[in-house]
């Protein structure tokens, strides 16, 4: 049987149809590559499962499970799967929609936060895309502006995909659990409180709450919930509030401000039902918003302006991002499983939820893969360092006053107890020997 990089070499033909011509790149869930459909004469995205991860059956099960879902997708705004195939060796790959374009992560990151109404009709193609999907019996669980892609067919005007659906879930075979017991999938930074608590029944109002935090996003150029540290921004998404949207871009009216509000309420049942009754209620903000002049508009929405823009992004795994967009998380490039285990979760809830004083506070070693997932923790028994008792540094301060007293008190007393010396005999200028 070949091995992977040989099946992948370009003018390569798999199943007879699919001719390889580059490598666009490789992701911790696979590789993607562009190809050519020799029957239709058209470009392709096939992406190739991870051998490594071919031999586990939870990872092919989801590999499939994201074939599955976008197979019954037919709408506009999510990436088309074409074929389900096995190379000779058994490892599965998609034949999939070929896109070309940015990430709207990537272009916020490059540009800052657009206009509004890009914004807005940005995410109001998305929920068209999570509707249908919600409509079908899927939720996302793993919605970030890195997964929304703006798509340049050239044939037509620019448009916006959801894409990865690798963390999908059915909502109607609650049954089956791909996942291990306890254990989570998704980016921490856009999670809801339920999928913090690594609670079972996770529904479509997780995709809404994601949503809340990547309108905020793009809208600021800021989380809504953040923090140095994973652990912080869990505590984050649990406790706080976010600073209000009008505060941090004054132009916001306050519909959308309710909007966002209301997708971010920490009690799932006060946020929207689902995408769709979502996507009627910002259809409504967007309506009374003013357009933007055409010639801004453009430079928002034409991903082509992006010179370092790939074929295919929205398939791969994201590298670090730049310094310029505050992040609350570092990145590395681990390729591991996307869900911890139920000893991880626990600990990292307990580190978010413990008061600041509490002594049995933990501080786990979280690692977390190229896309912001957390894929393991360790250390969970380790106390975190005492903090410093307040009244210590008052101690300190009068010991010192106390030693400075005694050594100028030890100075006086000598001085005073020392003779004094006999002063010299007076000279007279005109004395000579």
């Amino acid at each position: 049987m070949p091995a992977i990089q040989d099946a992948l070499m370009p003018g390569t033909v798999l199943a007879g149809r699919y001719r390889i011509e580059r490598t666009v790149g490789q992701g911790s869930m696979g590789i993607v590559t562009e190809a050519t459909d020799l029957t239709l004469q058209m470009r392709v995205a096939v992406k190739v499962m991870s051998p490594e991860r071919a031999h586990n059956e939870e990872a092919r099960q989801r590999f499939i499970r994201e074939a599955r879902a976008a197979s019954v997708l037919s709408n506009a705004h999510v990436t088309k799967l074409y074929e389900v195939l096995e190379l000779e060796n058994g490892v599965p790959f998609l034949v999939m929609e070929f896109l070309e374009g940015s990430s709207l992560e990537a272009i916020v990151t490059r540009d800052g936060p657009p206009p509004l109404d890009v914004v807005l009709d940005w995410s109001l193609q998305a929920l068209e895309g999570l509707a249908e999907a919600h409509r079908a019996g899927f939720v996302h669980r793993d919605i970030k502006p890195e997964n929304l892609f703006l798509h340049d067919p050239k044939s037509g005007p620019p448009i916006v995909k959801v894409v990865d659906f690798g963390a999908v879930k059915e909502i109607a075979s609650k049954a089956t659990r791909l996942t291990k017991t306890g254990s989570t999938m998704g980016s921490p930074a856009y999670m809801p409180p339920e999928q913090v608590r690594a609670e079972d029944d996770i529904d479509q109002r997780a995709d809404v709450w994601a949503m809340g935090v990547s309108i905020y996003e793009m809208t600021t150029g800021r989380l809504p919930f953040g923090g140095d540290s994973i652990p912080q921004t869990l505590a984050a998404i649990l406790r706080e509030d976010p600073v209000p949207l009008r505060q941090r871009r004054g132009e916001c009216s306050p519909e959308l401000e309710a909007l966002v509000n209301r997708a971010l309420s920490k009690d799932r049942h006060a946020r929207f039902a689902n995408c769709a009754e979502m996507l009627e209620a910002l259809r409504a903000v967007r309506a009374q918003l003013k357009q933007t002049s055409p010639v801004t508009k453009t430079l928002f929405f034409s991903p082509s302006n992006n010179p370092a823009a790939q074929f295919g992004q929205g398939f791969l795994d994201s590298g670090p991002l730049p310094p310029s967009t505050p992040r609350p998380m570092p990145s590395s490039s681990i390729p591991d499983e996307f869900a911890e285990t139920t000893a991880a979760r626990r600990a990292v809830v307990q580190q978010a939820t413990a008061p600041e004083n509490d002594p049995s506070r933990v501080r786990p070693r979280v690692v977390i893969n190229a896309r912001g997932h957390v894929i393991t923790t360790s250390n969970t028994n380790q106390p975190a360092p005492k903090s410093t008792p307040a009244w210590l540094p008052f101690v300190i301060a009068g010991a010192g006053g106390l030693l400075v007293a005694v050594i100028v008190l030890l100075a006086l007393t000598w001085r005073s107890s020392s003779p004094h010396p006999r002063p010299a005999p007076a000279t007279s200028s005109s004395a000579r020997p």
